[in-house]
């Protein structure tokens, strides 16, 4: 009997143990100081939050009371539009290891520190998310996340510095975000990133002047969106992006911009696959497409020859583009793109063929050869 009743006290106080780890499958939400102060005597042993966490409040001063949490579940949100006017930093989170719903901190009036989060590493598929923060300066703090759902960093007036996000080498969806940060001056410290998956958008950063911290990304998927950075002249940085990969380009409005023309923007606008070009009202070299086609030239676009493979006699006045290949019954695709990346003709054949131009305005386009996993790209100008 004895023996029993030990066994079963000892199942319970491990059990007991175990609940007390795993905690808050609904989640918390903490709106004032008290509530953290209490936490640790409220839920004893709570490490391990199972829902979300939200924080915000105007009497909350310091998130000291949470220091034992080591994982939440869901999300952690750190502020609100209204009532986050007196947090000032994060220290009491450094126990945070794991955030599977990612973070976010927005609309705290006077947080400039966030390096109580320096050992998150994981935020499971959630993203990142910096908005609306009037006193942060740098993100230093967030060295030890190499990916992430999604990054969003906007509306930081005083943000100068990006370092922190250093150890990022992979954005798994949503994409790069970075809007309205006046004092940003460039994005170092994400010379690691190598992935992002969803857009790249970059816009209304007035200090903004460099890309080249982002030269290792290479391997990208979605559209790529720059308007109204008033001190960027160059593109140079975004070279490595495969342009065939991007969806959508639109770059508009940036009146320094002059150099457009790096080999991802020259790659989307040749291969032109799907999707909009839109280059509009930048610096002279950068104000149309018509511009940064002329100056892809030295990147290649114009620059290839057809092989004895191909052979293609562009007959205008005859409204004709005739067509022959030496490949044998192996299918030759054709495509003729406008500036916008817009396809006007697409024709496949094996030996012979001759393909009519008469519906086609005059002015420049694409034309495109794909055949035996290759493809050639040859401007095509339609008087």
């Amino acid at each position: 009997m004895k023996l029993t009743v030990l066994l079963f006290l000892l199942l319970f106080l491990r059990n007991f143990g175990i609940a007390q780890t795993s905690c808050l499958p609904e989640g918390i939400v903490f709106t004032h100081q008290y509530q953290i102060d209490a936490f640790q005597n409220q839920y004893p042993g709570c490490t391990d939050i199972e829902g979300s966490v939200i924080i915000f409040g105007d009497d909350v001063q310091n998130v000291l009371g949470l220091s034992i949490i080591k994982s939440i579940g869901g999300y952690l949100q750190i502020g609100h539009p209204l009532y986050s006017k007196s947090l000032t930093n994060l220290y009491g989170l450094e126990g945070l290891i794991s955030v599977g719903g990612g973070i976010s901190i927005i609309h705290n009036a006077n947080l400039n520190d966030i390096k109580g989060l320096g050992n998150v590493t994981d935020l499971g598929t959630g993203g990142l998310t910096i908005n609306f923060n009037n006193s942060l300066r740098t993100l230093a703090g967030l060295e030890k996340i190499f990916n992430s759902g999604g990054v969003q960093i906007e509306d930081n007036p005083y943000l100068h510095s990006i370092e922190g996000l250093s150890s990022l080498s992979a954005i798994n969806g949503n994409g790069f975000v970075c809007i309205s940060n006046d004092s940003l001056l460039n994005f170092s410290g994400l010379e690691n990133l190598k992935k992002c998956v969803g857009n790249l958008e970059i816009g209304n950063n007035k200090s903004l002047n460099s890309f080249d911290a982002l030269r290792n990304l290479n391997e990208f998927s979605g559209g790529v969106f720059i308007y109204n950075n008033n001190s960027l002249s160059s593109l140079k940085g975004l070279d490595s992006i495969p342009g065939v990969k991007i969806t959508t380009l639109t770059i508009i409005n940036n009146e320094l911009l002059n150099n457009c023309h790096v080999q991802s923007v020259c790659d989307r606008l040749a291969f032109g696959l799907g999707g909009i070009n839109h280059i509009q009202n930048n610096a002279t070299g950068c104000a149309d497409n018509i511009q940064v086609i002329n100056n892809c030239e030295s990147l290649g676009i114009g620059g290839h020859h057809y092989s004895d493979e191909i052979e293609i006699d562009c007959d205008f006045s005859n409204q004709n583009l005739l067509i022959r290949s030496n490949l044998g019954n192996k299918i030759v695709d054709i495509a003729i793109l406008d500036i916008s990346g817009r396809e006007m003709i697409n024709h496949s054949f094996s030996t012979y063929s001759s393909i009519n131009l008469s519906n086609l305005n005059s002015g420049l386009y694409f034309l495109r050869v794909s055949y035996d996993k290759k493809t050639i790209i040859r401007k095509l100008l339609r008087e």
